[in-house]
């Protein structure tokens, strides 16, 4: 059994070192054929680094290391390329030309002033002068890139340069929480890739990578000759396993992995190699960038072959700061975003400076294309054709991980804490005890560190639906009932439902009576009881149901308070 590759992101240290390696040069060859600029999103930990890694081999001209992969013509055995837009055999022809090639990772953290990532990247650049003993005066983009290049180009006699730049959005990212910042470090950007497009018939293959397609503005407005291949499906597989890639593997070591698994307790005793690569599928497998094939999520798989175990690798190594910064701000549009009906080239970008919820969860690895659907409409007497994607959560890893990522990403609480919430939920509204319900609730209000002084009733409708979904119970938003909508519904076990309506009082210097506080909870009580939000519930059958009021007041503290008038599971008397 060859070793699993944790940590290990270089390309030279896997095949020398014997790590397993899935053959990706097929896709490389075509991708380096096709295009000569490039543009690639993935999810964090999607194998973007190494693909980089394995390009500047590639331009190095370090043929030893490809021995035995597609992409060396000594060992490519004529098979249908994937990427084929003809359907014809391809072998590849690929020859290992020596280039001098740069690569530059962009993940500096978060800087302070937009000057400072200029520096970072110029720093960079002038290491690569240096070890080639080029002379760089200039700090402005272009003439670097015009002195740096013809001097590198000289001394490979005449070749020229393969430019590579992994996680090039980083600094956008790390900025998005400060609009000032975020736009001078947009300004850079697209100096940079201006920079790249005046000097770019010196260049002979750019490829960037990122997480996210944020600043699309400085691809495009400064240099629109990339290529985006983020959801062109001859390139859904360059990043990740496929099934088959899947299949491969466990012929060569099924056997010994399901022993593990099976001495770990996480499959049954009995259970066969096809029932654990099931079991694989179901949990890590499901990601679709518009290919044929769906995508394995190769830091999941990988963790899973090396500890033989199943668990959620990928979803708690952590999560994209500018995904958690929105989660705060906007938690119930990431809560139960939007899933139908979106343009493939909406999705393709995460609008800069425009909060999309279903689009940033798509680029972080959260949801993914579930089908795609062609349209066509007459518009101005022409015929025009375009796709509807329809998304989804991908498997069960992320599944089991996403609620409880919202909720502690809110609340700023940790599993541990989390857990301990549910079963007071559970227990306060089946005993109806207003006091340890709103004991629970201030608590956790007491905990969110983002609360602006403005906020509607609307966000205190996410602690609510956050707070149920943590105890493990299905909750549902804004239920069209006779008259108006019903704020939530919380089904609790064994068929019983609790309706709840939420007002916030206006602080008015938290000058609250207790009789104000008391009128306010009868109206929102009587609301349910007079709009009949039960009257779709009791087509469930319910054992029983429970209004609710929720008032929030002063400095974010709620008091609630249940109903204890007539059976709402009986229609009330209209008459």
């Amino acid at each position: 059994m060859k070793k699993i590759p944790i940590t290990v992101k270089s390309f030279r240290e896997i095949i020398e070192g014997d790590y397993l390696y899935v053959d990706k040069t097929r896709y490389i060859f075509e991708m380096i054929s096709r295009y000569k600029f490039c543009f690639l999103s993935r999810p964090r930990r999607f194998g973007k680094t190494l693909l980089i890694d394995t390009l500047q081999e590639l331009f190095q001209g370090n043929r030893e290391l490809f021995k035995g992969l597609w992409i060396d013509p000594e060992s490519s055995r004529g098979e249908l390329n994937p990427n084929s837009d003809d359907g014809n055999i391809k072998r590849s022809n690929y020859d290992f030309p020596k280039r001098p090639v740069i690569h530059l990772n962009m993940n500096y953290g978060r800087v302070s002033a937009p000057d400072e990532l200029a520096s970072l990247i110029i720093d960079d650049l002038r290491n690569y002068a240096d070890f080639a003993h080029i002379t760089l005066k200039s700090r402005f983009f272009s003439v670097i890139f015009k002195n740096l290049f013809k001097e590198l180009i000289k001394q490979y006699n005449g070749a020229r340069i393969v430019l590579l730049i992994d996680e090039y959005d980083a600094p956008v990212t790390c900025a998005i929480d400060d609009p000032i910042l975020t736009q001078g470090v947009h300004a850079v950007l697209r100096d940079f890739y201006a920079a790249i497009k005046k000097n770019k018939q010196m260049i002979s293959f750019c490829a960037v990578t990122g997480i996210t397609l944020f600043a699309k503005a400085a691809l495009d407005s400064g240099a629109n000759m990339f290529k985006n291949i983020s959801l062109t499906p001859d390139f859904a597989g360059i990043c990740g396993f496929t099934a088959p890639e899947l299949d491969g593997i466990l012929a060569d070591i099924g056997v010994e992995i399901l022993e593990g698994v099976k001495k770990k307790g996480n499959i049954e005793p009995t259970a066969s190699v096809e029932e654990l690569r099931d079991k694989i599928l179901s949990y890590y497998d499901g990601y679709n960038w518009l290919g044929d094939a769906k995508i394995i999520n190769p830091f999941s798989i990988l963790n899973f072959l090396d500890k033989k175990t199943f668990d959620c690798f990928w979803a708690l190594s952590g999560s994209p700061s500018h995904l958690t910064k929105a989660i705060k701000q906007y938690p119930l549009d990431y809560l139960d975003p939007k899933l139908d009906s979106y343009l493939a080239e909406d999705l393709a970008e995460a609008g800069f400076g425009n909060i999309r919820p279903s689009s940033f969860l798509f680029h972080s690895g959260y949801l993914t294309i579930d089908k795609s659907e062609s349209i066509a409409n007459i518009i101005d007497g022409d015929l025009v054709r375009y796709s509807l994607l329809t998304l989804k959560i991908p498997n069960n890893e992320v599944k089991l991980t996403y609620k409880k990522l919202c909720f502690e990403t809110f609340f700023d609480l940790d599993a541990s804490k989390l857990t301990s919430y549910g079963p007071k939920f559970i227990r306060a509204f089946t005993l109806k005890n207003s006091t340890d319900l709103d004991a629970c609730l201030n608590e956790m209000l007491a905990k969110v560190d983002y609360w602006p002084p403005s906020a509607d009733a609307t966000r205190y409708r996410a602690l609510f639906q956050m707070a149920t979904l943590a105890a493990g119970v299905k909750v549902q938003g804004e239920i069209a009932g006779r008259i108006g909508r019903s704020d939530l519904i919380v089904e609790l076990p064994d068929k019983r439902y609790v309706i709840i309506e939420i007002t916030r009082l206006p602080n008015a210097d938290n000058n609250f009576t207790e009789e104000t506080l008391d009128n306010s909870l009868d109206k929102a009580l009587k609301q349910i009881d007079a709009a009949d939000y039960a009257e779709t519930l009791r087509m469930e059958r319910p054992t029983e149901i429970i209004a609710l009021a929720a008032v929030f007041y002063g400095k974010n503290i709620v008091r609630t308070k249940f109903w204890e008038g007539r059976d709402l599971t009986v229609p009330p008397n209209i008459s």
